[in-house]
């Protein structure tokens, strides 16, 4: 889970650089789950 894990923080950056409308359409549980299992380091 390591390298899923990475990928997650990667993808959580993109993210952050969507607007906050473009943002909110993502589901919130595919945002938590990002959040719960990204690369805390």
């Amino acid at each position: 889970m390591n390298d899923l894990s990475k990928r997650l923080k990667e993808v959580d950056v993109i993210l952050s650089f969507l607007s906050k409308d473009d943002y909110n359409k993502i589901p919130k549980k595919v945002i938590e789950y990002i959040k719960e299992n990204e690369d805390k380091y």
